[in-house]
This record gives structure tokens, C-alpha cells and sequence, in this order.
């Protein structure tokens, strides 16, 4: 009856001239007391509501469970969803007016992994493969915007998921290779596919090289699915955990305008739920990066703004390597707090070993400190935690400048030349290859990748960012687009 009525409400309001609602439905138990209602199930309730999508209704999956088929056949699947107060994720389901039986693009994306096969099957392999399963299980599982199931190879068919991820794992004579494929059920098209390949006597130090390297691969198409599927509802219908998705697939493509749209979208998703610490947390990455990118200095006001953000998303989620991440980024390029920035990273690297955004970020703050030789060995791990990344070629790009740096100009140079092979139109690429060649003593060469740069127009994007490098390096990275 709550469910119907909630519904028949949001109908009625459809045409109504702007007025838009966002109800939400819980079971679990009350006390009453003269009229007035309290206890755990109000709670879960109230933090529900803040996460309904406006002219929609979200319920808790208890509630779900006891809906008649074709009542809950109208409702999509939101996710586990963080909320205030409360230590476990709180499984929702979400309709829409309009939201019929079928499926919907609103649904959220099942990846069914699949057993990793073991070739030879000897003990130590497949061992080392029932290793391997559990890791991408665990790890894949605690990102949000996806649900992950465990299947067997023979019951696949069975399974209604969006991507199946099936894996091999052969190993022979301290040889060892891993092929991991991503694959869309609805048309059995490979996704996404990786070969991982060492010579190692150790298949679970290789396991663990395995599912870092995943983990940031999916994690970047799991980003990409997640906008796509919210591209046809309009901004003013999106919940909260939308808004904050469609702002994340923003931000993997690199463009300042479109990282001025996901700040629009942040800015909306805290304005239904100001005290989420994802939004605050997204929000500091959103106005920080592209004033980085177009070596501004932000105000006054809007540094402020981005510290208080960065600090409120740390005390309101203590288990989230993003928030650490950004906060690291804050100190570091905002405040100018190395050591806090160091600390924040070292959590972050605590919550998730391979996360390759605060590897990146420890590479940065170690050029910025001097300590270029650290910063060299950070940003290798980076470049191979990155072999099918989008922005494998922005990393190699700040490796071939700590290797510059460091005065280790013939492999700057070769990392150089892989990055431009991968991104061709960044002049501060090319003006970087010049100096190197300069720094070599080959004037000829210098000269062309001169003249490539000065044939490019500098269009501001998160491929080159600004860096506050320690004397006599500071603004170098500022001249090589000055150069252009």
C-alpha cells in the first residue's frame, strides 16, 4: 500500500508545473510514542529519501523482497548505497515515472565472474587460480556503480548480468600468463581484454600484479558504463549516486568543459544530499584539476571552499581511496602540506595496494619535493599499473619528466616517444622532446620537435597539468607551453 500510494503521488505530480518530491520507503521496526515515531528503521528511511531520485522513490531491498512480482518488476536496481550514519552498505532499488517491467537503462551493471581456469591442472595452479577469483571478487566488489556475482563456467548462461569476466591462468617453467576478458552478454562482444605475462616462481605475487592492474582497468570502464546508461534521463530526474556517476564518466575525459559540467552535476548532487563526503570529495577534484590544467591559482574563496570539502569528505568516509586521494591533491597542490600530503596518499595505498591514481599522485609530490629519483620509481609502477589505461600517455609523459629531472635523458626520450605515439597533439610533449634533445646535444632534432609544437594550439586538458616544481625548476612546466 505505501509502495502504490508513493507512486499514484508521483504520477499525480507529473505536469504539475515543477514541483518534484523524492520519497522513500523502508521496513524495519518503530517505537511510538504519543504520536511521535523513532528508531532504526525512521533512520534508514530518512537517509533514503536524500538518495531517491526527484519524481521518484527509492526503497530498501528488505522492502523490495515483499513486493508482488509485478510491483517490484517496475523498480531498477540502485546499487548498495553508503549512507549517513549507518556501518553497512544499504541494498536499494529505485522506479521512476514511466518504469514499466522492462529492461531499463537505469539498471545497474552485473559483472558475473566467472572460475579462472588453471593450466596445468597441478595443485600450486590451481590454487594460485581460486586465489586470483577471490581477489577480483573482493576487490571488484568494493567499487560502487556495479554488482558482482560469483558463477560457475556452466551456469553463465544462466545468469542475468551485463558483462560476464572470465579468466585463465596457465603456468610452466617460472613462466606464468594470465588472460583475463571482459565480455557483454547482450551481444558477446569482448569489452575489454588483457594478457598478463612474467617470468615468476612466486603465481601469487603474480596474482596480486593481476588484479591491481584490473582493478584499474575496470575501474575506468566501469566509469564509462555508468555515465552512458544515465545519458537519456534528464539531469533533474538523477539521484544523488547518478549525478555523482555521470559526473565521474566526465572526468575520464580529460576536457576542462566537460570537467565544468561534472562540478554542475556535483554541485546538484550535494544540494539533495549536502552531507555525502563522495560529492564533497568529487567537488574538490572537480574545481581543483582544471585550475591546475590551466595553471591558474584559484581565489581565495575557492581554495577555501575545496580545503574545508576535502577535509569533511575524509571525516565522513574513512574507508574510500578516492577520498584520500583528493585530500593528498588538496595539501599537496593547495596548501602546500607535503608531509600531509604523503600521509593521506600512504592511507589511500593502505585501503586499496593498487590504486594507481595515488601512485601517480606520490610521483607528482615527490617532483615537487626535489626527490626525483623517488619520483622515477613511482611513476615506473605507475606506467605499468596503466598498460591499457586512457591516460597511459599522460603517465608516461610524467615519467619522461622525472627522468628529465633526474638527468636520465636517453630514457626520458624513449618514454617521451611512446606517449607522443599515443597522444601527438600536446605541444608541451613535443617542447619537452626538444629540451631533452637539447640537453643530448642534438640541435637538429631539438629543432623539429621545436617546429612540431609551434604547429599545435595548446588547448588546456588534464594531459598537462601544472606542477609547483622547487628551484631552479619552477614554471619549467609552464615554459614548455609558452614555448608553443
Amino acid at each position: 500500500q505505501a509502495v502504490n500510494a508513493a507512486q499514484n503521488i508521483q504520477k499525480g505530480l507529473v505536469g504539475s508545473g515543477g514541483l518534484k518530491l523524492r520519497l522513500a520507503i523502508h521496513q524495519g521496526e518503530i517505537v511510538e510514542d504519543e504520536g511521535e515515531i523513532f528508531g532504526a528503521g525512521i533512520n534508514v528511511a530518512a537517509r533514503l529519501q536524500a538518495q531517491a531520485p526527484p519524481g521518484g522513490l527509492m526503497i530498501s531491498a528488505e522492502c523490495h523482497q515483499q513486493l508482488s512480482p509485478e510491483l517490484a518488476n517496475g523498480f531498477s536496481d540502485a546499487g548498495s548505497l553508503k549512507l549517513k550514519n549507518l556501518k553497512a552498505p544499504v541494498a536499494c532499488f529505485q522506479w521512476r515515472t514511466g518504469s514499466d517491467g522492462s529492461k531499463r537503462r537505469d539498471d545497474l551493471p552485473v559483472i558475473a565472474i566467472t572460475n579462472i581456469e588453471a593450466s596445468p591442472k597441478t595443485p600450486d595452479v590451481i590454487e594460485a587460480a581460486a586465489d586470483l577469483h577471490e581477489q577480483l571478487l573482493h576487490r571488484l566488489s568494493q567499487r560502487t556503480g556495479i554488482r558482482v556475482l560469483a558463477v560457475d563456467a556452466s551456469d553463465e548462461d544462466r545468469v542475468d548480468a551485463t558483462y560476464l569476466l572470465r579468466g585463465r591462468l596457465r603456468a610452466r617453467g617460472g613462466q606464468a600468463r594470465a588472460i583475463l576478458s571482459l565480455i557483454r552478454t547482450d551481444t558477446s562482444h569482448v569489452f575489454w581484454s588483457e594478457t598478463f605475462e612474467e617470468t615468476t616462481d612466486d603465481l601469487f605475487d603474480f596474482s596480486d600484479a593481476v588484479v591491481a592492474q584490473t582493478d584499474n582497468a575496470l575501474r575506468v570502464q566501469i566509469n564509462a558504463f555508468d555515465g552512458q546508461r544515465l545519458e537519456d534521463i534528464p539531469e533533474d530526474a538523477l539521484s544523488p549516486s547518478e549525478l555523482r556517476s555521470r559526473a565521474a564518466q566526465m572526468f575520464h575525459t580529460g576536457s576542462i568543459s566537460r570537467y565544468r559540467d561534472a562540478e554542475r552535476m556535483i554541485e546538484r548532487a550535494l544540494m539533495l544530499d549536502p552531507g555525502n563526503p563522495m560529492s564533497k570529495a568529487m567537488i574538490c577534484h572537480a574545481i581543483l584539476w582544471p585550475s591546475l590544467a590551466l595553471f591558474e591559482t584559484l581565489p581565495e574563496d575557492r581554495t577555501t571552499t575545496v580545503i574545508e570539502a576535502a577535509d569533511a569528505a575524509v571525516r565522513g568516509a574513512t574507508r574510500s581511496d578516492f577520498v584520500f586521494f583528493t585530500r593528498a591533491e588538496v595539501r599537496a597542490f593547495l596548501q602546500g602540506d607535503i608531509q600531509g600530503a604523503l600521509q593521506d596518499i600512504k592511507r589511500a595505498l593502505q585501503i586499496n595496494s593498487g590504486y594507481v591514481w595515488a601512485y601517480e599522485t606520490r610521483g607528482k609530490i615527490e617532483m615537487i619535493d626535489g626527490r626525483f629519483t623517488d619520483a622515477v620509481a613511482t611513476m615506473r609502477h605507475v606506467v605499468d599499473l596503466s598498460k591499457s589505461d586512457p591516460w597511459r600517455a599522460r603517465r608516461l609523459f610524467l615519467l619522461s619528466l622525472a627522468e628529465t629531472l633526474d638527468n636520465q635523458f636517453e630514457i626520458a626520450e624513449a618514454h617521451l616517444v611512446e606517449a607522443i605515439e599515443l597522444i601527438n597533439d600536446q605541444p608541451a610533449y613535443w617542447n619537452l622532446l626538444a629540451h631533452i634533445h637539447e640537453k643530448q646535444g642534438n640541435a637538429g632534432a631539438a629543432e623539429t620537435a621545436h617546429a612540431r609544437a609551434a604547429k599545435l594550439k595548446w588547448v588546456p586538458s588534464i594531459l598537462t597539468m601544472d606542477l609547483a616544481l622547487p628551484e631552479p625548476h619552477q614554471g619549467f612546466l609552464k615554459s614548455l607551453l609558452a614555448e608553443a
